[in-house]
């Protein structure tokens, strides 16, 4: 369990002085890995758009006529076109569109995402990147995922975080460090590029790497201490 995180300067990536994790890693877990498997499917099945929606025989669009006589023919007795055994007509068991979704208590959803990133800090998988974004004048994919390299992480997604305050454009160059980060990692199909206060479980679960701005790691410490994600 690492207890120091490193902190890296961009875009070199050279090492600087790393930051003391002991103080968040020595609480106790205010998680499990049910309650984080819960949080997780109830995320994901609400994700579902559910728009699939099939007609049946008292919903399709047909005449009132019946199909043939009922007796005299030798055939089988048929009531309605609509029936499911004519072309056009109505679906069987299809799907319906139910709007059900999983609820998750505000209390489980924040436990388990604190659980999730303090699992990430003790694994050494994060870092900080000093001057995240700084001196870019226009987006540019190269320098970016050249400073991600550096930081040899395992291959797999790497979550990239920014705070909102650092959304402002500069003058200078008419991009944000965030828009002009973001826009430098959209190529990349393995980095995702996020405000700390829009990530959720799964976010943190399926990203290999995390790259907190120096701001978003602030955020981060706040939300760990018990305060909000925004």
């Amino acid at each position: 369990m690492s207890q120091v995180m490193r902190r890296v300067s961009f875009p070199d990536a050279g090492v600087c002085e790393g930051v003391d994790l002991s103080s968040f890693l020595e609480a106790e877990p205010s998680s499990s890995l049910a309650m984080m498997h819960r949080c997780l499917v109830c995320l994901r099945a609400n994700k579902r758009q559910r728009s699939a929606c099939s007609l049946t025989r008292s919903e399709v669009s047909h005449s009132g006529k019946k199909p043939h006589p009922q007796k005299g023919t030798g055939r089988a007795r048929q009531g309605s076109l609509a029936s499911p055994q004519y072309r056009g007509g109505g679906v069987v068991f299809g799907p319906r569109g139910v709007k059900s979704l999983a609820k998750v208590n505000k209390k489980e959803r924040r436990a388990s995402l604190k659980g999730a990133l303090l699992d990430r800090l003790s694994s050494g998988a994060c870092a900080i990147g000093v001057d995240l974004g700084a001196g870019m004048e226009r987006p540019k994919t190269s320098l970016v995922c050249s400073f991600l390299e550096k930081l040899s992480f395992s291959k797999g997604k790497v979550l990239v975080l920014f705070d909102q305050k650092e959304d402002v454009l500069l003058q200078d160059s008419g991009w944000s460090r965030y828009s002009c980060f973001q826009k430098s990692a959209a190529n990349l199909s393995s980095v995702r590029v996020l405000f700390f206060s829009q990530i959720n479980l799964q976010d943190v679960l399926s990203a290999r790497g995390i790259v907190f701005s120096e701001a978003a790691f602030l955020a981060c410490s706040r939300f760990l201490e018990g305060g909000a994600v925004a």
